[in-house]
């Protein structure tokens, strides 16, 4: 009984004698992890389509209806051209099933019940999501909850870290005498209010050449008519 409670008593002073801190351990005070934030469309659980601020200043028109066109599953319905009207189709569900928001607040149209989005520039965007289903957000107003998709626009948020004041220019030319200048400033207003104004005209002739044809003649009566 002896013989048996000395090596038990050996093992528990080994034990501790192999707890105690050895002298060429080295101590961490911290470990700092970097990585990049993964997209919005990798976090969210429903399907999104996003183009990101260099994404749409390659795109060739000046409103957000043709930024729309380059979305799979999306058709813009065009009344009338240039100024017509313009309203989106979302996997064959009509405009009145697509929510539209800019900067998280909705928009709405007493008049038609459609939004127009030929009237939404295209310039001072950094990001157009389409996002089907519930949109990312928990906090939402009912009118989000209750559609089939949802269209995001959000607008860029200025830097005033080194000026208080920001101006942006430029045009766009395109075929059939197209153009389209715009401009935008934006600046503090106070210690935690930005204000701006942007404005943008858009003209062009219109003059594309189109066939018409009424009917097909047969061979028949083209030999007659000769």
């Amino acid at each position: 009984m002896k013989l048996l409670s000395a090596i038990g008593l050996f093992f528990c002073l080994q034990a501790a004698w192999s707890q105690q801190p050895v002298i060429d351990t080295l101590i961490l005070k911290g470990v700092e992890v970097t990585g990049e934030k993964p997209s919005p469309r990798n976090r969210s659980a429903v399907p999104v389509q996003r183009l990101n601020l260099e994404e749409i200043r390659m795109l060739p028109g000046g409103t957000v209806s043709d930024a729309l066109k380059t979305f799979p599953g999306v058709t813009i319905k065009d009344y009338g051209g240039l100024g017509g009207m313009k309203t989106v189709v979302v996997r064959s569900m009509g405009a009145n099933h697509t929510a539209i928001f800019v900067d998280g607040s909705p928009l709405s149209d007493v008049a038609t019940g459609q939004i127009d989005l030929g009237r939404i520039p295209l310039q001072g965007l950094e990001a157009v999501e389409l996002t089907i289903g519930q949109g990312q957000q928990l906090c939402q107003p009912a009118r989000a909850q209750a559609s089939a998709s949802m269209i995001d626009f959000h607008s860029i948020t200025p830097d005033f870290s080194k000026k208080s004041f920001r101006f942006e220019t430029g045009i766009k030319t395109g075929s059939f005498g197209e153009i389209n200048p715009y401009g935008r400033s934006d600046f503090r207003a106070g210690k935690k209010s930005v204000a701006g104004i942007s404005a943008d005209y858009h003209h062009t002739r219109g003059d594309y050449p189109y066939i018409l044809k009424n009917g097909v003649l047969s061979d028949s009566a083209l030999k007659r008519k000769n």
